[in-house]
């Protein structure tokens, strides 16, 4: 896969009751708007080693009708199977229209079971859950990790497609733990669509607290970060290198 930078769109999903979707779509850029075979064979790849990242391409890095409803098929609908849901969308063109809804969710007997509401024209900024909070920690997670004094002192960037992919990988795997349950329903409560509001932390508190500087990572490093899920402290080669999701010890209670 080329090693440039590269636009993309990663698509995430919330529920209200503070989970992250078990995927996140990952759609790169591509001149053509198609991986080529050799590419394609890469992504594969990728996919089978980052699990809980799909990735597809367009020209534009940006989601086409086509590739939308694809997130639905392979994103939404193996988390919701045939239980009835709210969905609630940006007025973006191309997902309003609720045929597209009624052909891919549906219940036991065959009725529509998503019902969407659609999020007025410009009001996305104030209302919509993930513009509203989440995706300010997804930014802040990604600007830590281009930003991370391993990567400046060794003249390296991570800016590849491969890259993209792993970071997000990474990334959904740790707002994904439970400790992030709350924060993530006070993305609803921040847009006025839940009354419930818990005290939380957010990924500064949970994930690069300051005093981990104090604690090196197992390897002897500098720690860079903190395992939402195992409580590790980690240098930036344990997490990404060696891409510690595959080998966390997810069972660890988190109380600090």
């Amino acid at each position: 896969m080329n090693k440039v930078s590269h636009s993309y769109t990663a698509q995430y999903a919330i529920t209200l009751s503070g989970e992250l979707v078990p995927h996140v779509f990952l759609c790169l850029q591509e001149p053509t708007g198609k991986f080529r075979p050799r590419v394609q064979k890469t992504v594969d790849d990728l996919m089978k080693q980052f699990s809980n990242v799909i990735v597809t391409c367009s020209k534009s890095g940006k989601l086409t009708t086509q590739l939308y409803t694809s997130f639905l098929s392979h994103v939404m609908l193996p988390y919701v199977g045939t239980e009835k849901f709210l969905l609630i969308i940006d007025s973006s063109g191309g997902q309003t229209n609720p045929v597209l809804y009624d052909e891919i969710f549906s219940d036991n007997v065959g009725l529509p079971s998503c019902t969407v509401k659609v999020i007025p024209p410009k009001c996305t900024a104030i209302c919509q859950p993930c513009d509203v909070y989440f995706y300010r920690q997804v930014k802040n997670f990604i600007k830590r990790m281009h930003t991370c004094p391993y990567l400046i002192e060794n003249k390296r960037e991570i800016n590849s497609c491969e890259d993209a992919i792993k970071i997000h990988g990474i990334i959904h795997n740790q707002l994904s733990a439970p400790v992030f349950k709350d924060m993530l329903r006070y993305a609803w409560y921040a847009s006025k669509l839940s009354d419930d509001r818990d005290i939380f932390l957010n990924v500064n508190d949970i994930c690069f607290p300051t005093h981990i500087l104090n604690k090196p990572c197992g390897c002897g490093k500098v720690s860079f970060i903190r395992c939402s899920r195992c409580r590790c402290t980690l240098c930036f080669p344990c997490l990404y290198d060696k891409y510690h999701p595959t080998v966390c010890n997810s069972q660890a209670a988190f109380d600090d």
